[in-house]
């Protein structure tokens, strides 16, 4: 049978079968995270809390916390990494390393927020300043050595100043032949202030010597020495005469030895210098504090006891003069000295950089204690 075409019916549509509502399945994950605190918070957090912390305890606590143990060992760590080579290690190494740290956190971490980055190099700061207190700047919370040795009541006449000049008199002339191997002189310096810190029940264990600068990279500031805190490595000008040398080597060797205020150093340099077991330290050390001392006597005195120095020492004063004068900077040494008054000061260290003129008075009075040895015999 043929069909016909117009004949068939389109076929009708069926409705389509309603299929049930899905619902997606919701997935559970963690949240998101705020920004992550920067690497530099956990240790800045606790060194800043442990310097806090030893910085407010009684003094008796803090004595046998820090003085007593804490600070011994930093010196032990200190000697035993840094004393294997003549090179200041400190200040070659840790200023271009924080200059890396704070270039990788604030110029290339582009993607991280302007303040996230400001953070970090913030508590970097807090971290350096923790590291410093801990080091170094608790020393300054130590009662200062006069009165430790009995001597902050103590006055003294104006002829004592010319009786220790005798004595220091005494002291070069008895040792203007040594040898003027300074290193050997401060090897001595050394052991003397260990031995020192010991009878003090302030032990600590020092380097042998000092480190030495670029000549004039101290000297153009007025300044010849220097302890870099982070790593306590004593350090002088190359520049300096082998007299000069030794004698602001001891002076630094005595920071390290914890009498942070330039006071407390000098006095303790000068104890050791004059009882260490060497010729050329004694002269040095003698020669040292008469310099300083010639312009406090009267000008009749002041010329004959320059009459009586040995041909050496009137011949190292005029070298040590000539070697300051060479790389000595007004302008620089002004405005050094004004930062560095205010950083002493701020350590609570009374007179700040005045500190520096206090040794002869000191020693006058140490003599009438009986605390200098007595010189040689004239």
């Amino acid at each position: 049978m043929k069909l016909d075409p117009d004949k068939i019916e389109p076929a009708k549509k069926r409705p389509a079968k309603k299929s049930p509502a899905t619902i997606s399945p919701v997935r559970l994950g963690p949240a998101k995270k705020g920004p992550a605190l920067p690497a530099a918070f956990y240790p800045a957090s606790v060194l800043s809390l442990l310097a806090l912390a030893l910085w407010l305890l009684p003094p008796a606590a803090f004595e046998a916390l820090y003085v007593r143990n804490l600070y011994p060992a930093l010196t032990a760590l200190s000697t035993g990494l840094t004393g294997w080579t003549v090179l200041p290690l400190g200040i070659a190494v840790l200023p271009p390393l924080v200059g890396l740290v704070l270039w990788r956190t604030l110029l290339t971490g582009k993607v991280t927020p302007l303040t996230v980055r400001l953070a970090g190099a913030a508590l970097l700061a807090v971290v350096l300043l923790a590291c410093y207190s801990l080091i170094w700047g608790l020393n300054y919370r130590r009662p200062p050595l006069p009165e430790v040795l009995g001597l902050a009541a103590a006055t003294h006449a104006p002829s004592e100043m010319t009786g220790l000049a005798e004595d220091m008199l005494a002291w070069i002339l008895a040792y203007r032949d040594s040898d003027p191997n300074a290193a050997e002189a401060l090897a001595a310096v050394s052991e003397e202030l260990e031995r020192l810190a010991i009878r003090l029940d302030r032990p600590v264990r020092l380097p042998a010597g000092v480190k030495l600068l670029p000549s004039g990279s101290l000297l153009r500031a007025g300044y010849a020495g220097m302890v870099f805190p982070f790593t306590l490595e004593p350090q002088v000008d190359a520049a300096l005469a082998p007299a000069s040398r030794v004698s602001i080597g001891a002076h630094e060797l005595a920071h390290v030895a914890g009498f942070a205020a330039e006071s407390d150093a000098d006095l303790a340099a000068l104890l050791a210098g004059l009882r260490a077991d060497n010729g050329f330290a004694r002269y040095a050390t003698a020669l040292s504090l008469l310099a300083r001392m010639l312009g406090a006597l009267p000008s009749e005195e002041r010329s004959a006891l320059i009459d009586r120095l040995p041909e050496r020492a009137v011949d190292d004063l005029a070298e040590a003069r000539a070697r300051s004068a060479r790389y000595f900077r007004p302008t620089v040494s002004s405005r050094i000295t004004a930062v560095y008054d205010r950083l002493l000061r701020s350590q609570g260290v009374s007179g700040g950089v005045a500190q520096y003129g206090q040794a002869p008075q000191l020693a006058a009075i140490a003599r009438v204690q009986g605390l200098l040895p007595e010189p040689p015999a004239r």
